[in-house]
This record gives structure tokens, sequence and C-alpha cells, in this order.
């Protein structure tokens, strides 16, 4: 797998300006092709979902630091909770086995992971689950050896199959309400969290450009290419900061 680099402010551009318009899994793969130039995006489709998360909490942690901070509401009493997340700590270790064969009945089922590839040709079936079986599970006859059909019934233990085979595909937070003592458990989506920092950045850089723009009647490009600290200074001498 090729390098990945951090986004620097043009990329954090590109990347919003391209994801606008895109779904969740479209922009994990847009990110990733930014940050990964000498990969395909066919490769990068290919992945399973969690080696794909994992490049982007590296992605995440190289263009805007290791904590995340995090808000959510108690369920119950809708009390805000705040706190930091190190990613380097949602790193799970993935299994040697990029696939495995379970037995359900008299069936024989290779079970693989998802991809993103699988995600996005699913997309809109009228039954999800059944699609995603049929791309990521083969079954055979255990006596004959004879290809089968999967079974519908098959598929919560296809399922946990396939999050032993990848489980950083589902990261979750334990967590409690100090103010009412509900517990509950999260997701924590890497996609939705970093694409919502994207627009953020975006948003901010754009304001930057079109103040010292306006000053100094710079382009897009010499301002981006500035460092953080040069833009800021820039930025107060001109009034914007």
């Amino acid at each position: 797998m090729a390098e990945l680099v951090p986004l620097r402010p043009a990329a954090v551009l590109e990347a919003w300006e391209g994801g606008l318009a895109q779904g969740t899994v479209e922009r994990a793969l847009t990110l990733l092709a930014l940050a990964m130039p000498g990969a395909t995006r066919d490769a990068l489709a290919d992945l399973s979902i969690g080696r794909r998360d994992a490049l982007l909490l590296e992605l995440r942690t190289r263009s805007f630091g290791p904590t995340a901070p995090c808000v959510v509401r108690c369920p119950r009493c809708e009390e805000t909770l705040e706190f930091p997340v190190r990613l380097p700590d949602l790193r799970v270790p993935a299994p040697a086995a990029a696939e495995a064969v379970v037995t359900f009945g008299d069936l024989r089922l290779r079970v693989r992971p998802a991809t993103s590839r699988d995600l996005l040709t699913i997309a809109g079936a009228a039954d999800p689950v059944r699609a995603l079986l049929e791309r990521c599970v083969t079954a055979e006859r255990a006596s004959a050896g004879d290809p089968a059909a999967v079974p519908a019934e098959a598929a919560e233990l296809v399922a946990a199959e396939m999050a032993r085979l990848d489980p950083q595909a589902d990261v979750r937070f334990d967590l409690s309400c100090a103010a009412c003592g509900a517990a509950w458990t999260t997701v924590f989506d890497v996609v939705s969290y970093l694409w919502r920092e994207i627009e953020a950045e975006a948003r901010r850089l754009m304001a930057e450009v079109d103040a010292l723009a306006r000053t100094y009647c710079w382009s897009e490009l010499t301002i981006l290419e500035m460092s953080r600290p040069r833009r800021l200074a820039y930025l107060r001498l001109a009034g914007a900061a």
C-alpha cells in the first residue's frame, strides 16, 4: 500500500469540494485517494472497511493531531458529555486471516470482510443484508462440495464472523452519564467525524484566502502554500485575525 501523507491546505479544499455531493463511503475513498496519491481508487475500494478506517484514523492523526474531542448527548436526560479520545488507542490489531470458513447446518460458508466496493454496490438494494451476503459469502454442501445458496438464517453467524475478521470496522465506546446514571454504547464513525473536520477546516481556509486575497491580491494557491504561522501573521497585519 502507498505511503499516507497528511492533508495540506490545498488538499483539504479539494477533498471538501469533491466530497460535497458524495455519500459517506465515497467520501472515505476521496480522502484516502488524496492522502495516498500512489494508490489507485480501485485498490482503496477493495480494502476491508476496517483497514480503510485504520488508514483514516492515521490520516486524521497526521493531519489534525492524535486527540479528537468528542461531544455526545445522554439518551435519557440529554445532558451533554464532552471527552477527548486518543486516536492511536482506537487501533485494533487485525487478525492474521483475511477470510474464514464456518459451518452452518450441512453447509460450509467461506466468509470475508466487506469492502467499500461492496457497500457501494449494494447501495439502494431492496434487501441490503441479502445483497451483502451474496457478495461476501460463498457456500457449498459439506458432504459433496456442490455450490449452494447462502441461507438468510445464516446472516447472524456471518455477521459475527465478519466482525471477528475485521474488528476495526466497528469501534464503540461504553459511556455513562454522571447526571442521571444512564449507560449506553455509541459507535465512533471515523469517516463522518473526519468529514466534519474537513468541512470546518475548508471554511476556515476559504475565509483566510478571502481576507488575504482582498488585502494583498495574492492567488489562492500562494496563500494556501504558506505555513499556518505565516498566514496568521499576515491576517493580523490585515486586521482579519
